[in-house]
């Protein structure tokens, strides 16, 4: 089985090398839980090692704003030979705004065809990023969300490209995601979460779904220093 590497240290361990090439996960978290950080990282150290083309489609930040924060964490696009390609879909969010002046609203196919057709035409593209759930969600009402997500995600596992959804988990409420579905219809689940431990405070990484492997259960301190994320494993910790 073909394995997409997410280059955090210590962490390919627990996925048995890596995500399954093909697989739609979703990596969700609360704020400040670096979930779009963690993603850009991946895409970016898979494009700079290994020069597999990613595609990183943002509706959160501008183009200009998420490569600076992410030059800021030592990911610099310039380095990666133009394997990684950031591109900001906001002219959707501007289209739903300028229907919302004239009292009109984009349908929820209409969004996701755009989306899915910018996937498709990407040229030798192997993975993606779709930062975030959350914000195309915020574009329209979603009727019948069951039958919508499943034709959404049937559509992007046919382009076979590995796939990264980012979502914000709601405060207090227990499912992974918005409407409870997705976390059905995705093949892989990783969960960012913070952690409060007296006055210390602790970023924590687990896998709580990945179909086709073994994978390891529970949750690890996640760091990043020196440029580089990685995981706490017992023997780190009893050190």
């Amino acid at each position: 089985m073909n394995k997409i590497k997410t280059y955090i240290n210590g962490f390919d361990v627990c996925l048995e090398g890596g995500i399954p090439a093909g697989h739609i996960a979703l990596v969700v978290g609360n704020a400040g839980t670096m979930k779009s950080s963690v993603v850009f990282y991946m895409l970016y150290k898979l494009a700079k090692n290994e020069g597999k083309k990613g595609l990183y489609l943002t509706l959160e930040q501008g183009k200009d704003s998420i490569t600076k924060q992410m030059e800021c964490l030592g990911l610099d696009l310039s380095c990666v030979n133009g394997d990684l390609e950031v591109i900001d879909i906001g002219d959707i969010r501007k289209k739903t705004l300028l229907g919302d002046s004239f009292g009109m609203e984009l349908e929820w196919p209409s969004i996701t065809d755009e989306i899915l057709n910018i996937v498709r035409n990407f040229e030798g593209c192997e993975l993606i990023a779709l930062d975030s759930l959350d914000a195309l969600y915020s574009l329209t009402t979603i009727e019948n969300p069951r039958n919508k997500l499943y034709y959404f995600f049937e559509e992007l596992r046919k382009t076979n490209h590995t796939t990264l959804l980012i979502s914000e988990m709601l405060t207090g409420k227990g499912s992974f995601s918005r409407f409870g579905v997705e976390e059905f219809l995705a093949d892989g689940i990783i969960h960012l979460k913070i952690e409060e431990n007296g006055h210390s405070v602790n970023r924590l990484i687990s896998i709580v779904k990945m179909r086709n492997i073994n994978h390891k259960m529970g949750y690890l301190p996640l760091i990043f220093e020196n440029n580089e994320f990685r995981v706490l494993d017992k023997e780190d910790l009893e050190l």
